[in-house]
């Protein structure tokens, strides 16, 4: 378990440093995704959850511009959230199992996603969601937090 943690702790900080500063919100969350969905470590990186147990291993990186909060975590029973507002934009990467997503609309209008192994979604500031984990679900659930929001003027 401490290599898998590993993996995707290297991976983050490898995009976190090369993705350009100057991009900001769902932009930034999207090309994140795109970069660690379509990574060659990503996409050959190991997964037993034969041997896993109940896990939350959370971790950060900060520049002049983002602070990213992650967390790799593993349920073995379906776990639900509803009405939480997403504070930061945020990556949720499904590694095993199945992740269910409604966002609510300004209409109270649900939109659903289910997000499968090795699939993700980049939701955006301030959404309303109701989020289901499903039994024996490993998720990577990436936060960022924008310090420093200035536009250059030429």
């Amino acid at each position: 378990m401490q290599t898998l943690i590993n993996q995707y702790q290297k991976l983050i900080q490898n995009e976190f440093i090369n993705i350009n500063n100057k991009l900001f919100g769902t932009n930034y969350s999207e090309i994140l995704r795109l970069n660690l969905l379509n990574n060659e470590i990503h996409q050959g990186i190991e997964i037993d959850i034969s041997k896993m147990k109940i896990f939350e291993e959370t971790m950060f990186y900060e520049n002049e511009t983002k602070k990213i909060n992650y967390s790799l975590s593993y349920n073995t029973s379906p776990a639900m959230n509803f009405n939480k507002v997403v504070n930061f934009n945020t990556i949720f990467i499904c590694l095993h199992g199945v992740i269910t997503i409604d966002i609510v609309n300004k209409n109270k209008k649900l939109k659903t996603f289910n997000i499968y192994k090795r699939n993700g979604i980049s939701i955006p500031n301030l959404s309303e969601i109701n989020i289901n984990f499903s039994k024996n679900c490993l998720k990577l659930e990436i936060n960022i937090d924008e310090l420093k929001n200035e536009v250059e003027n030429n």
